[in-house]
């Protein structure tokens, strides 16, 4: 994996964490631990941690798109026909739904529970601070779940570039 060349141990320490602070990590990699000493009991990681079992992919499930393409891009027949269904067909679509779902975080079905679970063990935070995440879509629903969990918690996001900024405001429109 890509995760294993990245270099935690040497890393410029730009942030003062408290004790008591706890961690919910998506980055797959043991920075806090290594960088900044701070507990194992204190992150989740969510999708999992280098040299563990990792999570990685989206949140959505296979859809059939098939139906929507009318030609064969060859220029023959109808590439889709439910009435006189050809193998190669079903086949491809059994090879990419497969594909696609094989990169599927179960978000709502399990991971939602697994960081319910390990929140139960703090108080509640009156700050929340988002630091080096892109706010890609695939994670929009730990947001929304922990906006809800947390209605008055003080939120800051730290947005270190142009796009990571647009998704961040594309977030919250969604989710708020």
């Amino acid at each position: 994996y890509w995760i294993g060349s990245i270099e935690v141990y040497n890393i410029e320490r730009k942030y003062n964490f408290s004790p008591s602070d706890y961690f919910l990590n998506f980055n797959y990699t043991q920075t806090l631990e290594e960088a900044y000493s701070i507990r194992a009991g204190q992150i989740c990681h969510i999708h999992g941690c280098m040299g563990d079992n990792i999570i990685v992919g989206h949140n959505i499930k296979y859809s059939d798109e098939f139906q929507n393409l009318k030609m064969d891009p060859d220029g023959g027949d109808l590439l889709y026909n439910p009435y006189n269904a050809d193998f190669r067909i079903e086949e491809l679509r059994e090879i990419i739904s497969d594909r696609t779902n094989s990169f599927y975080k179960p978000i709502k079905e399990e991971l939602i529970f697994k960081l319910e679970e390990w929140l139960n063990k703090f108080s509640n935070p009156s700050e929340i601070i988002v630091i080096g995440h892109s706010f890609g879509k695939s994670d929009w629903e730990y947001f929304a779940y922990l906006q809800e969990r947390y209605p008055d918690s003080k939120w800051h996001y730290n947005c270190f570039d142009i796009k990571t900024q647009e998704n961040l405001k594309e977030m919250l429109n969604t989710i708020s």
